[in-house]
């Protein structure tokens, strides 16, 4: 049977899976600069046998596996990692000082050499284009736009379809997570520069306070999500940081700098959030008497990721696919995140139909036997998050292989 062959080829590739995975999650590179990551995983689709290899964008790598007429699947993972210390006692943990594979980088691109190298190992069983992306950037929610950019749809075939894993906190190894439509929230990061008249803190009537503005802001841009958008729309609007250009409690700033994100499923929702924060930013600067030339500047950083929408048909098609392989115990119906994704961007604005998957990755020993977890489970980006690499290995090179073949016609149970 084709699917024992399948498992057969991803048990023999195990152990060689596992060790690159400790090697990407041992040896973390942050946004961008992940250099040394993409030379590897570039050799890696070579030594697989793929037809073609590039880089692009820098430190993105793109693999071509052409095997005759069919569809032209693109099957992204990611390899950056976070600036964030790792606190995982493991033999492999991270050896770089304050960065660490906490996202699941390290473990999604070596699942993608065990599910290239099944997809070389079988093309006697399937026909069409496989388009293999390691994504560089995903953390910093522009490393998609950068390929793209740089000719993913030009120098390769143009996906008629396009998936991706990401490593589920949540669920137990060995089973997959799926939704239709809304999936990831887009996202938006902007900054709010806060401008007063400082001066003396003993002489605070002499002065335009900066602080007392930015606290004003503060507090009614939590009105915007419970009190202007729809109720029935999800957003977030989240101020993380709120840093002043003095450090002495006897002196009252002339700055203030504020850093949002915006969360919500709708780019309409995301305009509307927008124009209430610079309402409220020219609101606060008059009720504060400041001159015009010195009200607030909202400034959005110059990229904006878009949300992720599961396409219903081609992600019913792999559910069905994941149930008839996996049963359907082991596929879970996941709720829509507001994490942002810019594998969104693989969409070219709709026109490309996208299904990303939750892949469980948690010691399945963590849970009960009703399926809940037995403690509180580390989040995505906790410096305690860890994979269980051999349930999340295994299936998620064997579910992956199998809903790829799956899409391009095969018969997996021949």
């Amino acid at each position: 049977m084709l699917i024992q062959k399948i498992e057969t080829f991803t048990e023999a590739n195990y152990d060689y899976l596992f060790e690159l995975h400790k090697h990407y999650h041992a040896n973390p590179e942050l946004t961008l600069f992940e250099f040394n990551t993409a030379a590897r995983q570039a050799e890696e689709y070579r030594k697989a046998g793929c037809d073609q290899v590039a880089l692009l964008a820098g430190t993105g790598v793109v693999a071509l596996i052409e095997n005759g007429s069919g569809p032209t699947i693109l099957y992204r993972n990611d390899h950056d990692a976070l600036p964030i210390q790792e606190e995982n006692d493991i033999p492999y943990r991270s050896t770089m000082p304050n960065v660490g594979h906490l996202c699941g980088h390290s473990m999604v691109p070596a699942i993608s050499v065990g599910v290239v190298r099944n997809l070389v190992s079988l093309k006697d069983h399937w026909s069409g284009t496989a388009v293999i992306v390691s994504q560089l950037g995903e953390e910093s929610g522009d490393g998609a736009r950068k390929m793209l950019n740089d000719g993913l749809y030009e120098r390769f075939p143009r996906p008629d379809l396009a998936l991706a894993w990401h490593c589920s906190p949540t669920l137990p190894g060995g089973t997959v997570g799926i939704r239709k439509g809304p999936t990831m929230a887009c996202a938006a990061h902007l900054d709010i520069l806060v401008r007063g008249v400082g001066g003396h803190g003993g002489f605070p009537s002499e002065t335009k306070d900066p602080v007392v503005l930015a606290a004003s802001i503060v507090m009614r841009l939590q009105t915007i999500v419970s009190r202007e958008v729809n109720p029935l729309e999800p957003a977030v609007v989240t101020v993380g940081s709120f840093v002043t250009n003095s450090q002495k409690g006897t002196v009252i700033p002339s700055e203030v700098l504020l850093k949002l994100t915006v969360r919500c499923f709708s780019y309409a929702v995301y305009l509307q959030i927008l124009e209430a924060i610079e309402r409220i930013c020219r609101g606060e600067a008059i009720a504060t008497g400041l001159p015009e030339a010195l009200f607030p500047k909202v400034m959005p950083f110059s990229f904006f990721t878009e949300s992720v929408y599961n396409d219903p048909e081609l992600t019913t098609k792999v559910e069905e696919i994941f149930v008839d392989y996996l049963g359907q115990n082991r596929v879970r119906k996941e709720p829509a995140y507001t994490f942002a994704e810019d594998f969104a961007h693989y969409a070219d604005g709709g026109r490309i139909p996208l299904s990303f998957l939750w892949l469980g990755s948690v010691d399945p020993a963590k849970f009960d036997a009703d399926g809940k977890p037995k403690e509180v489970l580390p989040s995505l980006h906790s410096p305690r998050f860890l994979t269980h690499p051999p349930t999340t290995i295994r299936t998620g090179v064997n579910a992956m292989t199998v809903g790829i073949m799956g899409l391009m016609g095969t018969v997996l149970t021949e």
